[in-house]
């Protein structure tokens, strides 16, 4: 159930503020907090349209704005009863029919809530010749819905949802629309731009014999909390922190990984694992051109990411030299007594590690790579047919069209596409990339008809 209100306030087109209200309720939650409260209000100042501003004859539209406003999540959870004790059939005893206990109840199990603040310009030129709009934003989620995995001395084997850690992200997206040429033969071009820095800022407490939680009463900032064998979820780092082993090197005599040896006391273990990167870009954008000329028209749509890595589990299973499966021709240039100067480990037939049981498929920054890419998205080609021709069919217009999707893509990543992930894998480890299918190049062609 939700309620939802809204007032707006124009004066002169000049100053403009609005409010937003909304009251949002799911039984999902406790019964203690059912309802989630989510206000905002945003402002704006069209600054081209002073009396100081008249003057600047190139200034076509010159506007700042401004808002702060919280919205509420409730995905993640299910419907399966969170918030409730439940009991489940099957606990048999003997020959028997039994139930018992599955879940535990928490009537404070609340709405994840995300306080957002932007601050943004937009701006035109010489008759919106040109059009800029940039905006900076801080994210702030509290209380994020999670599912913590309980130990089954707890008499329960299933996870348990609760309001756990706090999260930070911080952007800036900038667009850019430019008219080079208008008239007879007209010519486009749309930029954006975007960056986006995310970091865990609080993980609640998970030892409460813990010396220090005395220093933090709503619990103690977790040095990290493993999510799976790629991925950590750590105080301070972004969300899709790979995580694992640093290997220097194939040792020439044995043929064995050389590990970094982080703590120095001699020994690999997994104390020296350490983040090898995350599959957060540092900016992605787009880039459009669009052409037209007497009835013929050409777009070109360029897609880019940069800065983010991939887990190649895919690579990874492929070179572990460990049973019967199938490798790839990569590990033709394995390790051996003939061929010492490789990067590539020798074949170890299910040969036990001291940090496990596949040494060669250890996660380590070996298959780790960079996923930047830029991608030639979209191109198409249209005519429009002349309204000279179409005039004595009675048809209104007609357009014929053929377009390319995933045309070309431009990476260094050596699996079949950087932009893609398995979907068996939580969000919390991103940029897994297993078995996974790319994304087709598409050709098409087609006909619009109007009347």
């Amino acid at each position: 159930m939700s309620y939802f209100g809204r007032v707006g306030y124009s004066f002169d087109d000049k100053y403009l503020i609005t409010g937003v209200m909304r009251i949002d309720g799911s039984s999902r939650f406790g019964r203690n907090n059912r309802y989630g409260y989510f206000p905002s209000v945003s402002a704006g100042w069209r600054i081209s349209q002073e009396p100081f501003m008249q003057n600047l004859t190139f200034l076509s539209d010159l506007k700042m704005r401004a808002s702060i406003g919280t919205t509420g999540n409730n995905e993640g959870l299910g419907n399966d009863f969170p918030s409730l004790a439940t009991y489940g059939t099957g606990s048999n005893y003997g020959t028997l029919a039994g139930i018992a206990p599955q879940s535990l109840s928490y009537a404070d199990l609340s709405w994840e809530s995300t306080v957002q603040t932007n601050l943004g310009i937009d701006v035109s030129f010489l008759n919106d010749r040109i059009t800029f709009t940039g905006e900076v934003y801080q994210k702030n989620t509290n209380d994020l819905i999670f599912k913590l995995e309980l130990p089954y001395s707890s008499g329960f084997g299933r996870t348990f949802g609760a309001n756990v850690g706090k999260l930070e992200n911080k952007g800036l997206e900038l667009a850019l629309t430019t008219r080079n040429l208008v008239g007879a033969f007209t010519w486009t071009t749309d930029f954006n731009l975007s960056m986006n820095r995310n970091k865990i800022a609080y993980l609640p407490l998970t030892k409460a014999d813990d010396p220090r939680s005395a220093d933090f009463p709503e619990g103690l900032p977790n040095e990290y909390n493993s999510l799976g064998p790629q991925s950590i979820f750590r105080v301070g780092q972004p969300v899709g922190s790979f995580f694992g082993y640093r290997h220097l090197g194939i040792n020439p005599e044995t043929g064995d990984y050389i590990f970094e040896d982080l703590n120095g006391d001699g020994v690999i273990t997994t104390d020296d694992r350490q983040i090898l990167g995350n599959a957060l870009p540092r900016h992605t954008g787009g880039f459009t051109n669009s052409f037209g000329f007497k009835g013929l028209d050409v777009s070109v749509f360029l897609q880019w990411s940069y800065g983010n890595k991939v887990y190649n589990q895919t690579r990874a299973v492929l070179e572990r030299m460990s049973s019967f499966n199938n490798s790839n021709t990569h590990v033709l240039n394995r390790w051996t007594p003939e061929n010492r100067d490789t990067d590539v480990p020798k074949a170890m037939w299910n040969d036990p590690a001291p940090i496990g049981s596949q040494p060669n498929g250890i996660y380590s920054q070996r298959f780790i790579e960079d996923g930047s890419f830029l991608r030639v998205k979209n191109v198409t080609l249209g005519y429009n047919l002349p309204n000279s021709l179409l005039s004595r069919a009675k048809i209104r217009s007609v357009r014929v069209y053929a377009s390319a999707v995933n045309l070309f893509t431009f990476t260094n990543y050596t699996g079949y596409d950087p932009e893609t992930q398995n979907q068996q894998f939580k969000n919390s480890q991103l940029g897994v990339d297993y078995i996974t299918q790319p994304q087709p190049r598409t050709f098409m062609t087609g006909i619009n008809i109007g009347f």
